[in-house]
């Protein structure tokens, strides 16, 4: 089950509006602690997608939301237009597949920038794409009801600094450890 936090939503009726949503999703994966290069994918994938929605369906609306599954923390986007919809989604999938003369990479390469990926369309409704992009989360030590992780940084990293341990029944539960602290608790 995944805990939605904030959602912030954002229209997309012009190019500055496209700016916008850049630097919004930006600012959230920054403010979670997303690596660059993670943060580049999803960028990506959020401008192309919004850009469709303006080129091809005469704008939307783009929705942002932090989200939580377990221990895992993510970011989940929906882009929705009321335009005429997509007649044959696997065919507008497929890497090259364009209707004006584009490069055909869009959609698909939106898919393969994120961890899930999920597209309805109607002919009479319009389009969402949902998108969501989990950050990394490094397992350093598997102990007897206790998880040790860290979303940033290396485990080689990590021996030399703090531990973040959960129980992992609920995100309440989290501790910040030093390596002396665990060994003391947990030897």
């Amino acid at each position: 089950m995944s805990v939605n936090f904030q959602e912030l939503v954002l229209p997309l009726r012009s190019d500055i509006d496209l700016v916008r949503l850049r630097q919004s999703v930006r600012e959230v994966l920054v403010a979670i602690g997303f690596r660059l290069r993670d943060q580049t994918k999803l960028i990506t994938a959020a401008s192309e997608l919004a850009r469709n929605t303006l080129k091809y369906r005469g704008g939307g609306e783009a929705s942002i939301q932090r989200v939580m599954n377990g221990v895992r923390l993510g970011v989940r986007m929906a882009l929705v237009d009321n335009g005429p919809g997509i007649a044959d989604i696997s065919l507008a999938l497929k890497d090259g597949y364009t209707t004006r003369g584009g490069l055909g990479l869009g959609l698909s390469g939106s898919k393969c920038l994120c961890d899930e990926f999920d597209i309805q369309s109607s002919i009479v409704q319009g389009t969402t794409v949902r998108i969501t992009k989990w950050k990394p989360l490094y397992i350093l030590s598997l102990v007897p009801n206790l998880l040790i992780y860290t979303f940033n940084q290396p485990a080689s990293v990590c021996r030399k600094g703090t531990f973040l341990a959960t129980s992992g029944l609920e995100p309440d539960s989290e501790r910040f450890w030093s390596p002396t602290q665990f060994r003391t608790a947990y030897a």
